[in-house]
């Protein structure tokens, strides 16, 4: 019929249309494949996968093996990676495709390196007692924990400096860029933050003040003097604001301050918060002097949700605080609330109305750290908040790191169980106060100090034990032992700096080719390499 239209042949063997065209030979169209069943993958075989990722050459072309195919179209090779965390990131990425398993960061804790020569950095010292003058806090600019092509360290000495250095990666024989140095305080300087532009540095002194100086010029701003009575342990931006700090100090007490409230050159606290983590008796109970006096600050955190709300913890006990800077009502009274780990009873106490912020809530740290003895009390060293700000990580006394939820300060119960158990590893021992914790910028890892001399480095993901460091960094300069790393701080790419009592400060970088070559020839590398061990 002319006005129907005019069908192809059917092939001989399949009985399908033929399809042609023509710049290919003619072929059938195929039956559509039935998909494949996924299939899940264990640790060990994803391991494989992503080492084989790195080394698997990328072929540029294909050459054409017939003629009738046509003209061969060049493939662009993809792109390789430099840095071992884009190649690991890389490979994480390939192997999305597989739906039941979630890649393990730790490779990239296992790959960090630091050479002897290019990545140790030392602060010469005023003092005729020593050569070299002892770090005690180091901070990574902002900048630099973003990427953005900033590699700035600022460092803080017993002598009261500030030494702001260039840790780009160079070679061995490369001159190391000038520093910067800053004289702002007369004692020991425990701990430095940068503000949110990072025009300014705020440090915390043990002569009792507080400093914000210039970061380029290393002017003074202010020197915040007056209110604390005893050493300035911690000092904490406001997220929102380059104007408004917190600092808690040695004699328990918790000031906030206000760069734009100033009389006559002279700085007061807007607010203040005294003996914040002094315990109020029970009624009818009697206290020991030495039971309730000063309990010193060891860490103060601004709440991501709300910058309003600050964590405190004390050096005498395993409590974490949570503080409402708004302070209260005239409608209603102060509520404090106080909750053990281990126990399922919760006193609920209220106290009549005080100028000071409203006490919303306080969790032990553990059953360990909380319920001991007075004549043995453990408290918290260290605390960090992950960069959602949902989980508060707080090294305590008993060797371990607890975390908490920083909306209920009670311990995260997600789908899998492993986020309610501490960080623990058997050789990880904390006996000092100056021990500090930080967390990477982009959430995967958290690192410690410790007193045996070590940076101890965990995965925060489901896929690494709970009771066993991910890594170990433990470094030997010229065969002495380390016998304490407190300080340490993450950058971007899995760069960390860390600082120890042989008066050095460390840079770790991301290596892998350089951690498995270290790894083979172990007795050559030692003298000029410290790698990751397990």
């Amino acid at each position: 019929m002319a006005h129907l239209l005019q069908r192809s042949p059917l092939h001989e063997l399949s009985n399908d249309y033929a399809i042609s065209s023509p710049a290919s030979p003619t072929f059938s169209s195929p039956i559509p494949p039935r998909p494949r069943k996924r299939q899940r993958v264990t640790e060990q075989e994803n391991e494989e996968t992503l080492l084989k990722a790195f080394d698997k050459p990328q072929s540029k072309s294909i050459p054409a093996e017939e003629e009738d195919h046509g003209e061969v179209q060049e493939i662009v090779p993809r792109k390789q990676h430099t840095s071992t965390f884009a190649r690991l990131h890389a490979a994480a990425v390939s192997t999305r495709r597989l739906p039941f398993h979630r890649p393990s960061p730790a490779p990239v804790l296992q790959s960090l390196v630091s050479s002897h020569h290019s990545d140790v950095f030392k602060i010469h010292s005023t003092s005729s007692q020593h050569t070299f003058d002892l770090p005690i806090c180091c901070a990574f600019s902002n900048k630099t924990k973003r990427g953005d092509g900033s590699f700035l360290l600022a460092v803080s000495t017993e002598e009261g400096k500030v030494e702001i250095m260039d840790t780009r990666r160079r070679a061995e024989m490369d001159l190391e860029p000038p520093r910067t140095t800053i004289h702002p305080h007369a004692g020991a300087i425990f701990d430095i933050r940068w503000s949110k532009d990072d025009s300014r540095l705020l440090t915390a002194s043990g002569d009792a003040t507080c400093s914000v100086v210039d970061a380029k010029t290393g002017t003074t701003h202010a020197t915040l003097s007056g209110a604390h009575i005893s050493s300035v342990k911690q000092v904490q931006w406001k997220p929102s604001s380059s104007n408004v700090f917190a600092s808690g100090s040695r004699d328990g007490s918790v000031h906030i301050w206000d760069l734009r409230v100033s009389s006559e050159g002279s700085y007061k606290p807007v607010q203040s918060i005294v003996q914040a983590h002094r315990e109020t008796p029970k009624k009818g109970t009697r206290t020991k002097g030495t039971g309730n006096g000063a309990r010193g600050i060891t860490s103060i955190i601004y709440s991501l949700q709300r910058d309003d709300v600050i964590y405190t913890s004390s050096s005498a006990n395993g409590i974490i605080k949570m503080w409402d800077l708004r302070g209260p009502t005239k409608r209603a009274a102060l509520r404090c609330e106080e909750t053990s780990v281990d126990s399922t009873m919760q006193e609920i106490t209220n106290t009549g109305l005080t100028r000071q912020p409203s006490f919303l809530d306080t969790l032990a740290a553990s059953s360990s750290a909380a319920n001991t003895s007075p004549k043995r009390a453990r408290g918290i060293c260290s605390t960090a908040l992950d960069p959602t700000g949902s989980t508060i990580y707080a090294v305590a006394a008993d060797s371990r790191i607890h975390r908490y939820s920083a909306l209920t300060l009670a311990p995260p119960t997600p789908l899998s169980s492993f986020m309610a158990e501490p960080l623990a590893d058997p050789r990880f021992r904390v006996s000092s106060f100056y021990i500090r914790t930080s967390i990477s910028p982009c959430g995967q890892w958290l690192a410690s100090g410790s007193s045996g001399g070590q940076v101890f480095l965990w995965s925060l993901d489901s896929a690494s034990p709970c009771d066993r460091a991910s890594a170990v960094l433990d470094a030997k300069w010229n065969g002495e032992d380390v016998k304490e790393s407190a300080a340490v701080d993450w950058a971007c790419d899995g760069m960390l700096a860390n600082c120890s009592d042989d008066r050095t400060v460390r840079v770790w970088r991301s290596d892998l080719d350089r951690a498995m070559k270290c790894r083979d020839e172990e007795v050559a590398a030692t003298a000029d390499w410290a790698w990751a061990g397990m």
